[in-house]
């Protein structure tokens, strides 16, 4: 059994003297699932803005903090990687795009339930005049963070979308998936998300298209 400088049975001292560097690891990938996975709390902004801010501010002192306490037990070269680590993790927190990456993830995983409402678009069953659109089915309202589909339209009113919102602006703007199955939309269009012009970016297969 392994045991402690002291004799005592426990973690080597070797392990221990790492065990700082690994909290800070472990920190920074902690972050990164919390900015993919809080996408749907930007719909709360001011519970998503705490959200983040915590996420942030709790990363950086454990980083400074573990990285001060390697430095105290002499553990210098521990300290200088454990910065390194945490400088190209933040770069690459900030570089990617959580946005895409969350999107891309759900239509994945969900499908077949988007192919059940673009079914119930194109037989003309979520037609409405409604600004949010028309309440999905129970089956299907996980989908939409407001549990509904609205047909969103481009600014010279030529061109609509079938618009499934995966976050709401606290006053306006939105973003999510968009369902248009004629032909792939014209990117350039500006469309109106409840307020904000959006427009069509990366396409997820089966006529539906990221849009934000």
């Amino acid at each position: 059994m392994a045991s402690t400088s002291d004799g005592s049975p426990g973690v080597p001292a070797r392990s221990r003297a790492r065990l700082p560097l690994l909290a800070i690891l472990a920190t920074w990938a902690l972050l990164a699932v919390t900015n993919l996975f809080g996408i749907p709390l930007a719909s709360l902004w001011l519970i998503g803005l705490a959200w983040y801010t915590t996420a942030w501010l709790l990363t950086v002192a454990v980083t400074f903090g573990a990285a001060h306490l390697l430095w105290r037990r002499h553990r210098r070269r521990l300290a200088v990687a454990g910065l390194a680590a945490a400088a190209l993790a933040g770069v690459g927190v900030v570089a990617v795009d959580w946005n895409s990456m969350y999107a891309h993830g759900w239509f994945r995983l969900h499908r077949s339930d988007f192919a059940v409402v673009a079914g119930l678009a194109d037989r003309g069953e979520l037609d409405t005049d409604e600004f949010y659109g028309r309440p999905l089915p129970e089956p299907l309202r996980h989908l939409s963070v407001n549990e509904r589909a609205a047909w969103i339209h481009s600014f010279d009113g030529d061109q609509k979308l079938l618009f499934v919102p995966a976050w709401i602006g606290l006053l306006d703007g939105a973003g999510g998936f968009a369902y248009h199955p004629a032909s792939p939309p014209d990117t350039a269009v500006r469309y109106h998300c409840f307020g904000d012009p959006c427009q069509v970016g990366s396409a997820f297969g089966d006529g539906w298209y990221r849009v934000g």
